[in-house]
């Protein structure tokens, strides 16, 4: 019993592993994967969304993705967020 639960255990792991998301760097407020924005216009967006930030504390990104992997737009930009930490601590890491 005990080793059909470990069997079970490692495929359920081994299954997790291999349908587990993936997500692109953290580079900046924009993030461009799919290249839709031209030099000028993710510039521009950049300076907008930074000064949201220091206007008003609250942090705001722009990604553009080649695919969603077969996930929901609203479960993988969660997990998105969750992975570049986007509002921790009431700062996040797109400098």
């Amino acid at each position: 019993m005990n080793r059909f639960l470990l069997i079970l255990l490692a495929l359920f792991i081994s299954l997790e592993t291999a349908n587990a998301q993936t997500f692109p760097a953290l580079t900046g407020r924009v993030v461009d994967q799919a290249d839709l924005l031209n030099p000028a216009e993710e510039a521009s967006l950049t300076a907008k969304l930074q000064a949201l930030e220091t206007q008003s504390d609250r942090q705001l990104v722009v990604a553009t993705l080649r695919s969603l992997e077969g996930y929901e737009i609203s479960d993988y930009g969660y997990q998105l967020g969750r992975k570049w930490g986007i509002g921790k601590d009431g700062k996040g890491e797109a400098e």
